[in-house]
């Protein structure tokens, strides 16, 4: 009788080496970029306490309710156009960490992705093979949403957290019970942002369709999300078409996606059909984008975990030219970690300058009726001078009128109108910053409201730096011509250096 031939394990090596690429080391190494990321973009931000814009705006709530100021029916009082309160899971989160751990604020959303990250490590282990997980590990490490969500104090640091920490519970195999228990961070990351609602149904739709689950688990992120989109709904509208969104990092998004990125994308929902699924929400995802930049991030991430499957695809697949390969694959890493770069040396130019925030300080100690600024700044001047704005970068009812309005104000050549307009509008006080003059608001220095802005007897420079101008908007005088004095001498405006 012939003895058999024992089996090869060549294969099961082959196989095991595949499988090797990205275990604990890779997880490691994932870690440590994310580590060396973000403290390199909060190093950059050279010490100041909040970058760009909508950080003040949820620190301003936080604090408010901090304070026990909480009247969800009232308006806002620092808004000329009409907006409710909306209090976010965020405020709350916010509001204790001000109360009981004021110091560690700004160090809030550096821990919620640090602490999402690696409950995403443990999920990914459970529901996609090793030389899967390896990839996508790395491109969430050095995705640009990621870094943003990290550096800046927004909403996009907490659904990061929450939706970890919804699919940790997810994704129990044996312990079906604790699925059930995802309902709660679900439902906070439904009604968190637009965005964390959409996270919420696209990533239970993919897990229980990818992973062969019972279709009813799916409504344990389907229903909070349905509800929390329904929610955000008035928002939205009131947003629909006002401020179209910058898709790319690459041209200042911060919440963006990259071009690398969508071509990986591209190469892992090629290469892997069975993600057919994926695809879907993805692309469900991307017009939701478009539509809104509320969606943006949730559209980040997503084209940042399929970037993942791409890069593992160009990592483990045969090269007819096994030269090229660690030099693709080298030329792609590095294309990535220039975008990550690119991306914190932007945040560490979004934020006030110093100048700016002088002068903000001392028009908190003047009496304002209403400050007209580009809605760019508005939460800078509601946050730091405690002063009511025409409008803001937020929602706002009645927010195109408003823009209209802004636009007139801008763009007056007649001074007696404007004069007539700004008294209308009880608007006491007018910022002027360089860059109103490229591009913000004029093409050019020196064009409507900042050429009449030279009247003496309608406007008096009060406040004066190289980063900001503040003018007083004289009040008529009401006594008859014949009783009028001699004018005096125009004061001086006053600079940081005389503060």
């Amino acid at each position: 009788m012939p003895r058999s031939r024992p089996r090869s394990n060549k294969g099961k090596q082959k196989k095991q080496g595949r499988q090797g690429i990205i275990s604990l080391p890779w997880a490691a190494l994932s870690f440590g970029l994310l580590l060396i990321l973000v403290i390199a973009g909060i190093a950059l931000r050279a010490g100041a306490p909040l970058a760009e814009s909508w950080p003040y705006y949820h620190v301003r709530y936080a604090e408010a309710l901090a304070e026990g100021q909480i009247n969800i029916h009232a308006q806002d009082p620092l808004l000329v156009a009409p907006r409710e309160h909306r209090y976010l899971p965020l405020h709350y989160v916010l509001a204790n960490t001000v109360r009981w751990l004021p110091e560690a604020t700004r160090l809030l959303p550096v821990l919620l992705v640090f602490a999402a990250f690696g409950l995403l490590i443990i999920v990914l282990r459970r529901i996609l093979p090793t030389h899967h997980r390896s990839g996508m590990l790395l491109a969430l490490a050095l995705s640009p949403a990621l870094l943003a969500s990290a550096v800046l104090l927004g909403t996009e640091a907490l659904d990061l957290f929450l939706l970890a920490l919804a699919l940790w519970l997810f994704t129990f195999n044996d312990r079906h019970w604790l699925r059930f228990l995802a309902l709660l961070p679900f439902t906070a990351l439904a009604f968190n942002s637009p965005s964390g609602a959409a996270l919420a149904i696209a990533s239970s739709l993919i897990i229980v369709l990818t992973q062969k689950q019972s279709s009813s688990h799916v409504l344990i992120g389907l229903l909070p999300g349905l509800f929390g989109l329904g929610w955000h709904v008035p928002i939205l509208w009131m947003e629909l078409g006002v401020q179209p969104p910058r898709y790319f990092a690459e041209l200042g998004a911060w919440y963006g996606t990259s071009i690398f990125y969508l071509v990986l994308a591209g190469i892992g929902l090629a290469k892997i059909p069975r993600l057919r699924v994926v695809l879907w929400t993805t692309l469900a995802l991307l017009i939701a984008g478009a539509l809104s930049p509320h969606f943006l991030f949730a559209a980040s991430l997503t084209i940042a975990a399929l970037a993942g499957l791409g890069l593992t695809v160009l990592a483990t697949r045969r090269w007819a030219f096994i030269e090229l390969k660690p030099l693709a694959l080298l030329t792609v890493l590095c294309g990535l970690l220039f975008i990550n770069l690119s991306s914190s040396f932007q945040l560490a130019q979004a934020r006030p300058s110093d100048e700016l925030l002088d002068g903000l300080e001392w028009l908190s100690t003047q009496q304002t009726d209403v400050v007209l600024v580009p809605p760019e700044k508005g939460f800078w001047v509601q946050t730091q001078a405690n002063a009511t704005v025409l409008l803001d970068p937020g929602p706002a009812h009645q927010s195109k009128e408003t823009r209209e309005l802004l636009n007139t104000l801008w763009t007056e050549t007649r001074l007696d109108q404007l004069a007539a307009d700004l008294r209308k509008n009880q608007i006491s006080h007018i910022v002027i910053t360089p860059d109103m003059s490229r591009g913000l608001v004029w093409d050019r220095p020196e064009k409507g409201l900042a050429f009449l802005l030279r009247n003496n007897e309608t406007f008096k420079n009060v406040w004066s730096n190289e980063a900001i101008t503040i003018w007083k908007v004289q009040q008529p005088l009401q006594q008859p011509v014949q009783q009028l004095k001699q004018p005096e001498p125009p004061e001086q405006p006053e600079t940081g250096a005389q503060q």
